[in-house]
């Protein structure tokens, strides 16, 4: 599984504006953050903080749903690097932002060098003392295949790696709910491929579609991710647009995103047709998602 790490850091770190991360760490906290990361043997049962990462793009109608289900269930900062959106993306999140409990940052760069962009979020958190790296998708709800709230799911993790199920839901209206997670309740009968959440290490590199990580811990599972990739025609149309277009901004072989360049390439009517296909299986689950939702009451 190669990736083209050497020379990216540089471009990855220059579109990135990490100041609202890092602005009031030390060099010399950083440091202690980064080697107690790499500290072999390190206590299971220290519950640090969780940190969620995530890169979104015009993912307006969603992201708060995900990241508002993160923190009701215990994860301590989530943090969101928007990649150049042109809707409310921004908008929508600044509350959360107000709250202290997200960090918005930009990311100005259009290639989709996600591996390394997720790596670098993923270092940005260990070095503000993260002890739990949860890299998530704007349009995936995380939970536990218990029903464990996710901080004592970690809290209780003796593994440094957990696997997650994922299930696709397909954009089938269910309710007329505002909320994605609440409208789209049939899932496609199958798991898709894994994600993952670690703990932290500074060394630790994640792979494109955070499917993986190099990483030198041991391995469990116990997470499950509800995914709605598609809330629309319209939407569906430019995610598959926008993405084949920073897939093209890149070097990456061909297998990297081979599902945004195949789509891409459909006319107009193949598209519709696609979407037809999404939206006429017969073979879904009824699998409704629990919503988790944010205690204003709560404290950190």
């Amino acid at each position: 599984m190669r990736q083209p790490w050497r020379g990216r850091e540089a471009e990855i770190r220059a579109g990135q504006d990490a100041t609202p991360v890092l602005d009031g760490l030390g060099a010399t906290t950083r440091l202690r953050a980064a080697l107690h990361s790499l500290r072999p043997g390190r206590d299971r049962n220290h519950h640090g903080e969780i940190w969620a990462v995530t890169m979104v793009r015009n993912e307006e109608d969603i992201i708060v749903h995900a990241v508002e289900n993160l923190l009701a269930q215990g994860v301590d900062r989530v943090l969101v690097a928007d990649n150049l959106s042109t809707d409310a993306t921004r908008d929508v999140l600044l509350p959360l932002v107000h709250s202290g409990r997200v960090i918005l940052i930009s990311d100005m760069l259009n290639a989709y060098w996600q591996s390394e962009k997720m790596t670098r979020l993923a270092r940005l958190a260990t070095l503000a003392g993260a002890e739990w790296i949860v890299p998530f998708d704007a349009d995936e709800i995380w939970l536990t295949e218990s029903g464990l709230p996710l901080r004592a799911f970690f809290d209780a993790c003796d593994a440094d790696i957990v696997f997650a199920d994922m299930h696709h839901y397909a954009p089938i209206e269910v309710s007329s709910s505002d909320n994605p997670v609440a409208r789209y309740q049939l899932r496609e009968p199958a798991s898709g491929p894994k994600k993952v959440a670690f703990r932290s290490n500074y060394l630790a590199r994640i792979w494109t579609g955070n499917h993986t990580v190099l990483h030198p811990g041991v391995a469990t599972g116990g997470l499950t991710i509800a995914h709605y990739p598609y809330r629309s025609f319209e939407q569906m149309e430019r995610k598959i647009r926008i993405g084949a277009k920073a897939l093209e901004a890149t070097t990456h072989e061909v297998s990297v995103g081979s599902h945004w360049r195949h789509l891409a390439r459909n006319s107009p009517e193949e598209q519709q047709s696609h979407w037809q296909e999404l939206v006429a299986r017969s073979d879904l689950v009824h699998d409704p998602v629990p919503i988790w939702r944010v205690d204003p009451d709560a404290t950190v």
